[in-house]
């Protein structure tokens, strides 16, 4: 009935109206989180918490395209990143010192554009992304690190 706070890291990113951290997600393990910026870069960002006390910054990605980042979902050894305009990209974070890109898959053809409407949240279970997108519908997906 009393939480009690282990650790803070103040926000790196640029005041942003509107904007700024979005959402977080644990790896399995509880030693790392990655995080999301809902702003014009979409950054996302890699951290060590096994001391809550003294959180690091390991790396950070950047989609760059004026995109909006909505969700991230960590695995083992991947993030998803669910953007508005960009679908779904996926971060390999296995090695634990960086977010490599992977894959994506963007439902949506055409010039990125704010509409405002895209891939909004992915749940993951196993290899399989099941994926909202805010106009279209449910999109499941499968993602086998695997296949070519």
């Amino acid at each position: 009935s009393n939480p009690v706070r282990l650790g803070h890291q103040a926000y790196l990113g640029a005041a942003v109206v509107h904007g700024g951290l979005q959402t977080i997600s644990p790896t399995p393990d509880g030693n790392f989180v990655v995080t999301g910026e809902y702003t014009n870069s979409g950054d996302v960002r890699l951290w060590n918490v096994t001391n809550p006390a003294a959180i690091a910054l390991v790396n950070s990605w950047r989609l760059g395209t004026n995109s909006l980042l909505w969700t991230v979902h960590a695995t083992n050894n991947y993030a998803y990143v669910a953007h508005l305009e960009d679908g779904i990209r996926i971060l390999n974070i296995q090695a634990r010192t960086n977010l490599t890109p992977e894959g994506f898959f963007d439902p949506d053809t055409g010039a990125s554009g704010r509409n405002w409407s895209g891939i909004s949240d992915i749940v993951v279970d196993g290899m399989t992304l099941y994926a909202c997108h805010s106009s279209r519908g449910l999109f499941v997906v499968q993602h086998d690190p695997f296949l070519p």
